[in-house]
């Protein structure tokens, strides 16, 4: 079999996520996703049906909930984004059995409850399948028309009672009741399709519905007993298979959940049927669950495509992280050869741009999912968001031309750059750093003076530093694709760094000019007993902040007895030698200080002996 895919540009409206460096741009009803699950829930539970779960090849309308208006917002319906590592479902819409804000919070207990109004349901096809009051309950239905011949959908049960009351008497329950034509024959009435695969016939399933006692670890919890799980289907430790394990990360609160299960049906295509989707706590209004949906899986006959990265959203980033495109057929069409052949629009240019892709795509016999890698190429070129639209078009067995197709958004990647006010100086040194890095939602800062910063904005940064430091700024969009920059920042001690000046400073390794100097100070004695008993046996000048020093000394007659000089002469009273009289002299003295300044002075000493 062979399907022609005709050259489209379309592009889903309400499905696509557009990221521009710091801020989500919304397309619709989807939101951002760092790691951890994210669920948002204030839109109206028919905007959710309709932009959020449905796929191609569907038309549904008389949307309900809880048996009234759908046009209403519930705390237990929302929109769920995740990294596929967490649950391996990316996005779509949850139902919860309380607040769907639960699921979004790190699972640090052993059970939680959020919200719900913890009144008693009245939905009689939930309650038809557990002995156990509902409270709680989440009911959303609708009817459709399909395109095709199958109805399917990808969904993920997860519960806050996994793993303690694994074959409790008290389950939470959930349900996808189909009613409509059943092609085999008769009535589809209130149909369960939230049916077990068959472990051992891949592509059919069992008639044992998913519960939290037909698919778990294959054990009993603490709080049960194998007996209650063997009522409802003695095969049921074979399932564990489809458990995917109890949750032991932080990422989503759920204690457990199922690995991806598909709800499939045989339709006639052109008909109208009648779908209910619900959930509710059983037996008490605490310990909530979820199921997951995947968004667009709600869908007939259609090739379906859909976009996967690493971060749960539409967005990649040059030369860091890459995409697939996920091209799923429906399960009818699993016995024959297709070829697909797909359109690349947008303004993203293959093989420049990102990599040659393969294009037909062919699904052998037995295979449902083929995937494509799409790695954007880092072309330095600040060229905005890029788009790269694929679509694809199939006809069905009604005739009807049914359309696929999904945006993935290709960014530049982060660059860091930053610049400071100056990068040296005395200390303290004040600097602001301005930040004009690109294409990026996050900063860290490490400074390189004992303090940091982690924003979400380009608003410049002021640092004071008493010592040298390297400042660093490492971005990145999204978690991802890190770029660092380092600015050096010279902070030194100021100061005077001569020794002879009254401020000397000795940890100053850069002299501000700010060295001073005082004046000279002298002071003379006025008498001096040189008679050898040394107590004042010189004569000489006492001073302060002085280089060099002269003076005289003269008799009565005006003849010199003595002249010194240097940095602290003395006269010790003699005169060639020979011991001078006693009695009244001159002297005459000059000083010079450390800046060259001169203080001269004179008086009159007397000599004792």
């Amino acid at each position: 079999m062979s399907i022609r895919i005709k050259k489209t540009a379309i592009m889903l409206s309400m499905k696509g996520i557009v990221k521009f460096f710091g801020c989500l741009v919304f397309i619709g009803s989807s939101f951002s996703v760092c790691g951890q699950t994210t669920v948002t829930n204030n839109l109206t539970v028919e905007q959710y049906i309709q932009n959020v779960l449905l796929g191609g090849g569907v038309t549904v309308s008389n949307i309900q909930f809880n048996g009234g208006s759908a046009a209403v917002v519930y705390e237990g319906v929302g929109e769920f984004n995740a990294p596929v590592g967490n649950f391996g479902l990316t996005t779509g819409l949850i139902l919860a059995s309380g607040d769907a804000q639960l699921a979004a919070q790190p699972n640090t207990g052993g059970g939680s409850s959020l919200g719900g109004p913890g009144t008693a349901g009245v939905d009689s096809d939930l309650q038809s399948i557990t002995p156990n009051q509902i409270y709680d309950e989440t009911v959303i239905e609708f009817d459709f028309v399909p395109a095709g011949n199958l109805i399917s959908f990808r969904y993920v049960f997860a519960s806050e009672e996994y793993p303690e009351y694994v074959c409790g008497s008290v389950n939470d329950a959930f349900g996808f009741f189909l009613t409509g034509t059943n092609p085999a024959g008769g009535m589809y009435t209130a149909a369960n399709i939230a049916l077990i695969p068959d472990p051992s016939n891949p592509g059919f399933f069992t008639t044992t519905a998913v519960s939290i006692n037909t698919v778990n670890p294959g054990v009993s919890g603490s709080n049960g007993m194998d007996a209650n799980c063997d009522a409802i289907d003695p095969n049921w430790a074979t399932y564990n298979v489809f458990y995917a394990g109890n949750n032991v990360t932080t990422n989503y609160e759920y204690d457990g959940n199922t690995v991806v299960l598909v709800a499939q049906a045989a339709v006639e295509c052109g008909e109208t049927y009648h779908i209910k989707l619900a959930i509710g706590d059983a037996g008490d209004p605490v310990f909530d669950s979820g199921v997951f949906l995947e968004g667009g899986s709600f869908a007939s006959e259609a090739v379906d495509i859909s976009v996967a990265t690493v971060n749960g959203d539409t967005n990649v980033i040059e030369g860091c992280t890459n995409a697939e495109f996920i091209f799923t057929r429906p399960a009818s069409q699993l016995a024959d050869t297709l070829v697909v052949e797909y359109e690349l629009t947008g303004n993203a240019t293959e093989g420049s741009d990102f990599n040659n892709m393969t294009n037909p795509v062919t699904f052998l016999p037995g295979e449902d999912i083929i995937t494509l890698t799409l790695n954007p190429t880092d072309d330095g070129i600040d060229d905005g968001p890029e788009t790269v639209i694929i679509t694809a078009y199939t006809v069905n067995d009604c005739g009807d031309t049914l359309i696929s197709t999904d945006t993935l958004y290709i960014l530049d990647a982060p660059e860091a750059i930053f610049s400071a006010s100056t990068v040296d100086g005395c200390e303290p040194l004040d600097v602001t750093f301005t930040n004009t890095s690109k294409h990026s939602d996050n900063y860290q800062w490490t400074f390189g003076n004992g303090q940091t910063a982690n924003v979400n904005n380009l608003n410049p940064q002021n640092q004071t530093y008493i010592v040298p430091g390297t400042a660093q700024l490492i971005v990145s969009f999204d978690g991802q694709c890190p770029d660092t920059a380092t600015i050096a920042i010279n902070a030194y001690v100021c100061g005077c760094t001569d020794p002879l000046a009254t401020n000397f400073n000795p940890t100053a390794t850069v002299d501000d000019g700010s060295c001073f100097y005082p004046y000279p100070t002298v002071v003379a004695p006025n008498v001096f007993t040189p008679d050898g008993n040394e107590e004042n046996p010189f004569f000489e000048l006492i001073t302060t902040n002085a280089t060099h020093i002269e003076f005289t000394i003269t008799n009565r007659w005006g003849i010199t007895m003595f002249t010194g000089s240097g940095i602290n002469p003395v006269w010790d009273g003699r005169v060639d030698g020979n011991p001078a009289s006693e009695g009244v002299y001159f002297y005459q003295y000059k000083v010079t200080g450390v800046t060259g300044d001169v203080l001269e002075g004179h008086g009159f000493v007397e000599l004792i002996r």
